[in-house]
């Protein structure tokens, strides 16, 4: 658990890529197991975790943890909010090729 706040609240929303500025606390929920047969209970566990804590949540994930990444879409939509059409068009100027693509997408318009 990370508290937030202080000078990251004090730049506008749209200024930078990350949006969630008015958050007082960020949580990163880690799964970790060594035997193969543990693998589901621990990601279920994980993924039950994360649905419990949205009720004190004002929304929004934070890319630089592993998530979920079956609807990729709705995960950049919760990291970048207002700000990933835009995020995209500066996608599409510098990287059309999607060189830098790296583990969480962001496809050019």
């Amino acid at each position: 658990m990370w508290s937030l706040g202080r000078a990251m609240s004090r730049v506008n929303a749209t200024d930078t890529a990350f949006f969630k500025r008015d958050a007082p606390y960020m949580i990163g929920i880690e799964a970790n197991w060594k035997e193969r047969d543990q693998r589901d209970v621990n990601i279920r566990w994980a993924r039950n975790l994360y649905e419990d804590l949205k009720r004190h949540s004002g929304g929004g994930d934070y890319l630089n943890f592993p998530g979920f990444f079956e609807d990729q879409e709705k995960m950049l939509r919760g990291a970048y909010g207002p700000n990933l059409e835009r995020l995209k068009s500066i996608k599409a100027k510098f990287d059309p090729a999607n060189l830098f693509a790296g583990a969480v997408n962001i496809p050019p318009e």
